[in-house]
């Protein structure tokens, strides 16, 4: 019974992984829209950590909002941030 949870401790821990990379939202904009009027949102992020990340997926909720994608969907993926760099996406919407 000992050496099955040895084993079994081992296992998870070879299978976590230690992640020191840090993504933090540097910046945030977007104009002022009337309804039916295109709207782009900029969203700069920043790796603050020490690091490069690869494959960063950001999502925008857009529930409750009168705001619909076009030309765009609603995610993104940045395939990579190197060490203290910024990496600004945009999104495409309308406002209903």
């Amino acid at each position: 019974m000992k050496k099955q949870i040895v084993v079994m401790i081992l296992l998870i821990s070879l299978s976590l992984h230690i992640v020191s990379a840090q993504i933090a939202i540097d910046s945030f904009s977007a104009d002022t829209v009337q309804p039916g009027e295109d709207l782009e949102l900029k969203i700069t992020l920043e790796n603050v950590g020490d690091e490069d990340i690869e494959n960063i997926l950001v999502s925008l909720d857009l529930t409750d909002l009168p705001f619909a994608p076009i030309e765009s969907s609603t995610e993104q993926i940045i395939e990579e941030i190197q060490e203290n760099e910024e990496e600004t996406i945009s999104f495409q919407h309308i406002i209903q």
